[in-house]
């Protein structure tokens, strides 16, 4: 785009501090009770400064049982050191022109290096963040101003030739308020009505009651019958609390078997259906596997996408 603004990143620093959870939580087949979290700042050539921060959870970007969570962790150090090589000091670029410049070759950088996708795109996630926040800063813009006024330069997608990317951003328009969702992790107290030491919610009863959420994310671990157990327990719990609820359910790719899926999905048919159901069969199977359509509720592609 010619009224997009190119830039030139002349230094970065990354840095990770550790962040103990304040509660254990546990997805698919991992529990969490720690995780590093990463902070980057961008510098500009015209000495604008742009920040970003990721939490750098192992066993989501990568699931491979071979490689321990330290290994996870250490792909996405690299993912962002080889994102960093690439960018700092390259040829002025749009922000997106930036991104769509290297894409390739970082994706193919980091397959050669025995990182997934995901992890591989990790770098350039959170790198293009603050670099799009020092882009907002140097031009005194909110994003969505910078969005609608294409001051990104997306400019054109190998997906979608010909799409008029400028006119589409400037139809936007942003929402006034948006509803908050609350992730139910497979540990998660859920009837009792507690908080923590902190006078903070610790069962889904007390979040409830706290905060008023009426949407859910609700996190599955691959045995049908323990997650349909478990399903109904918390299910009773938002119809004595709310009535009124809407939830997703999250298999985190823990369905590999066909027919556990089906029995998820069989279990599934006397209760409140859920919007959708995110990747639950493993990401390398997604375009490989005839998922049911609209037997119980649209599939999601999370990981896989």
């Amino acid at each position: 785009m010619s009224h997009a603004p190119k830039l030139v990143v002349t230094a970065l620093d990354a840095r990770v501090r550790p962040v103990q959870l304040r509660l254990p939580f546990r997805f698919g087949a991992i529990t969490l009770t720690a995780c590093p979290q990463l902070f980057v700042r961008v510098s500009l050539d015209d000495g604008t400064e742009g920040f970003a921060a990721e939490m750098m959870v192992p066993k989501w970007f990568d699931k491979r049982a071979a490689l321990t969570p330290r290994d996870n962790v250490e792909h996405l150090a690299q993912a962002i050191e080889m994102t960093a090589a690439a960018y700092v000091g390259d040829a002025p670029a749009t922000a997106f022109g930036l991104y769509w410049r290297h894409r390739q070759a970082l994706a193919s950088a980091a397959e050669d290096a025995g990182l997934t996708g995901l992890s591989g795109s990790f770098g350039q996630a959170v790198i293009d963040r603050a670099v799009l926040d020092a882009m907002c800063r140097a031009h005194g813009v909110s994003f969505f101003e910078a969005a609608r006024d294409n001051l990104i330069g997306i400019d054109a997608v190998d997906a979608l030739p010909g799409w008029d990317w400028s006119a589409w951003l400037a139809s936007l328009q942003p929402l006034k308020q948006i509803e908050a969702r609350h992730t139910v992790g497979m540990l998660d107290e859920l009837d009792t009505v507690r908080h923590g030491d902190d006078g903070l919610p610790i069962s889904l009863r007390a979040v409830i009651r706290r905060y008023g959420q009426r949407s859910f994310k609700i996190k599955l671990g691959g045995d049908p019958r323990t997650d349909l157990s478990r399903l109904r327990a918390v299910l009773a719990v938002l119809d004595s609390e709310l009535g009124d609820f809407r939830y997703t359910l999250d298999g985190n790719e823990q369905y590999a078997d066909a027919t556990a899926l089906d029995e998820l999905l069989d279990g599934l048919a006397p209760l409140q259906r859920p919007l959708y159901i995110e990747q639950p069969v493993p990401r390398e199977l997604s375009f490989a596997t005839a998922l049911p359509a609209d037997r119980i509720a649209p599939f999601l592609m999370d990981e896989a996408d």
